[in-house]
């Protein structure tokens, strides 16, 4: 009875706060359709997002994977280690995460030209503008990944719900109010601030009792993790790669059809977020907890685990099938979004 409270309970915050970023997503949507629509700048930016974000998730998924089971083991082996693992993998990621981000800035123009092989000149020239600054986001979104599994294992599920909203928010902001001079680059920019906003949040909740690794619990760490992660990398690498793949068929000097495409994946994944989100947040940790008790305690998590999943996955499901024509009509064509974009981009939905 405990259990199932505290799992209420837990699933109340992570609902609480995936659909207060929901309503700021969308805000954000409103607000880039009534300026760019699905013009250049939306097409110049979808090509520049796609990699650091399938990137970005290819690392942070497999890192949360593997950082729960195994801080839960040095828990209950030798809990002063324990508190050495975060540290250890916040450094790691900063500093390749830096690596990578100045490796990707320096040699932007070959990249973009290889990723949207369709696209003018010009229109390469304004990704490749873009994809400077997003390239920074990629070990900001890793660590606000990993900081939210870290408190997550600690069951500690209302910080990472509020830093959801936060960073939305600022990116909202950023939008807002520097469109008029930065164009689309003012949303670029506000992608990176509204991570750095939810990494410090969460960073700040989390720092309180750990320690800096020594050398080798860095190594010690660092192994573990990799023997961890590195399979479920290559798996989440074949799914996330599909934006960058779509970038290299669908880019074209005409850009109404691969922004459409653009804005039909970004809706989608507002609301794959809610299922998505609660079973990582809520139902894993458990699943942790369960396999280290045992095979009954394990069953009964994974059924609580698919309850949970069809519980949430069906309504998402029946609201953008029946609905969704609807509400992209009603929240986005206004200003630059037009008729014909409402048309495509709900044909395109009901095919993902």
């Amino acid at each position: 009875m405990k259990s199932a409270t505290s799992q209420s309970q837990s699933l109340f915050v992570v609902l609480c706060g995936s659909l207060g970023q929901i309503v700021v997503q969308l805000a954000l949507q409103v607000v880039l359709a009534s300026k760019f629509g699905s013009g250049e700048e939306v097409a110049a930016y979808q090509a520049a997002f796609s990699l650091p974000t399938a990137l970005a998730a290819t690392i942070a998924g497999p890192l949360g994977i593997a950082f729960i089971p195994r801080y839960q083991k040095l828990r209950s082996d030798d809990p002063a280690r324990a508190e050495s693992l975060l540290p250890a993998l916040t450094l790691i990621v900063v500093v390749c995460g830096v690596l990578v981000s100045g490796l990707l800035t320096l040699f932007a123009a070959p990249v973009m030209q290889s990723l949207v092989p369709g696209f003018t000149a010009e229109q390469v020239a304004q990704s490749t503008t873009l994809f400077r600054i997003l390239v920074w986001n990629i070990p900001l979104m890793v660590l606000v990944g990993l900081f939210q599994t870290a408190l997550n294992a600690r069951f500690n599920f209302f910080m990472p719900a509020i830093a959801g909203v936060l960073g939305p928010t600022v990116t909202v902001i950023c939008m807002w109010s520097g469109a008029a001079q930065l164009g689309i680059a003012a949303l670029a920019w506000g992608v990176v601030a509204g991570s750095l906003s939810s990494v410090l949040l969460q960073g700040i909740s989390l720092w309180g009792g750990t320690r800096f690794p020594a050398r080798g619990d860095l190594v010690d760490h660092a192994r573990g993790i990799a023997l961890l992660a590195i399979p479920a990398a290559l798996s989440m690498l074949l799914i996330r790669i599909d934006p960058v793949v779509d970038g290299y068929v669908l880019a074209s000097p005409e850009p109404e059809r691969f922004a459409n495409w653009g804005w039909a994946l970004r809706i989608m994944n507002m609301f794959v977020l809610v299922s998505s989100g609660v079973l990582s947040t809520v139902a894993f940790p458990r699943l942790s907890r369960g396999a280290a008790t045992g095979i009954d305690a394990l069953r009964k998590e994974v059924r609580n685990a698919l309850r949970l999943f069809l519980w949430v996955s069906f309504p998402t499901f029946a609201v953008m099938s029946l609905f969704g024509k609807s509400l992209i009509h009603d929240l986005l064509e206004r200003g630059e979004f037009l008729p014909t974009d409402t048309a495509s981009v709900a044909y395109l939905m009901l095919l993902l």
